[in-house]
């Protein structure tokens, strides 16, 4: 018997799905994935981040966002929810779909951390609007976001590293986010 592919879903199914479902649900490459629950140490890490971020977003006019806004990549149609957003000077919507971030921050699990640094990071980098995306994992001292040196494992202060990604990634120019040690000042925007 040959394998039959289970045929692509479409957006508008998507979002039909998406706006009858108690779930949040992304739309990547067709395909509809359920997000995942997240452990202790993944909420505490988002709550730390917000805390730290919040201030910076709001002192320079932008708006931030959490884990439940989804973001719409407009050039390809697919949609992801990160842990947290924010856009300079505010948010372009479509139904409930943020347009245009500026800034991407994901908290990374385990379970996650190659798809959100593989995938999903290339998904937010298409999107014409970002000017940061950042990584940070609750328990690892591969904190920073691919390419980019790591500087500590704690969940303390952040800066943007002036370091340059050596991989595929580095062609969008984009400044990647890592923890360092010796800032008291969270620097993102």
């Amino acid at each position: 018997m040959a394998d039959v592919a289970n045929p692509a879903v479409t957006e508008a199914e998507y979002l039909a799905l998406a706006e009858a479902s108690e779930e949040k649900l992304e739309f990547v490459d067709g395909e509809i994935r359920m997000m995942a629950g997240g452990s202790e140490s993944h909420g505490a890490l988002q709550y730390r981040l917000a805390r730290s971020l919040g201030p910076l977003i709001d002192a320079r006019g932008c708006r931030g966002y959490a884990s439940d806004t989804r973001i719409k990549v407009r050039e390809s149609g697919q949609y992801v929810y990160p842990d947290l957003s924010a856009a300079c000077p505010k948010g372009e919507f479509e139904g409930t779909s943020l347009l245009n971030p500026t800034l991407v921050v994901e908290a990374l699990s385990p379970g996650t951390a190659a798809y959100d640094r593989g995938r999903r990071l290339e998904l937010y980098l298409s999107i014409p609007t970002i000017k940061r995306f950042c990584s940070w994992a609750p328990r690892s001292p591969a904190s920073s976001a691919t390419g980019a040196t790591a500087t500590s494992g704690s969940t303390r202060p952040f800066a943007v590293s002036t370091e340059r990604s050596t991989s595929s990634r580095a062609r969008y120019g984009l400044p990647i986010c890592t923890r360092t040690s010796s800032s008291k000042t969270p620097s993102l925007l």
